[in-house]
């Protein structure tokens, strides 16, 4: 029986002290809730206004919608033609020397040995 309430106790002890690093835990969390709510409340101070011509139709935002668009699509296709040219004027440039350019892949690599052998060659005769 005595070690039966010496279990206990031990386990409402640790059972106090979660619930305190939780409850700690909640009012942290509480806090920052309140940190990252805005307490500004948003109001309507002045009913929407529909801007009218002078017959009182309404006036469309964007008058000339149909041309701001054409001119929008000529621009695009234009700006597409000219980013196409420069990456085209890229891809023709050769990158390579021109002794390797059109080699295949076991000509460049004999070349490489070749040259590999001509730099160490230069390495001994200096040496010596």
């Amino acid at each position: 029986m005595i070690s039966l309430l010496g279990q206990y106790d031990q386990l409402r002890q640790k059972l106090d002290l979660e619930t305190n690093v939780l409850q700690r835990h909640f009012n942290h969390l509480e806090a920052l809730q309140k940190q990252a709510q805005p307490d500004v409340e948003l109001q309507v101070t002045a009913p929407p206004d529909v801007m009218r011509d002078r017959l009182g139709q309404p006036v469309a935002t964007v008058p000339n919608l149909q041309r701001n668009l054409g001119i929008g699509a000529i621009l695009g296709a234009l700006l597409g033609i000219g980013v196409l040219a420069a990456t085209e004027r890229r891809k023709v440039q050769p990158t390579e020397p021109a002794e390797f350019g059109n080699m295949p892949v076991d000509a460049l690599m004999n070349r490489a040995k070749e040259l590999a052998d001509m730099q160490l060659q230069a390495q001994f005769a200096r040496a010596a």
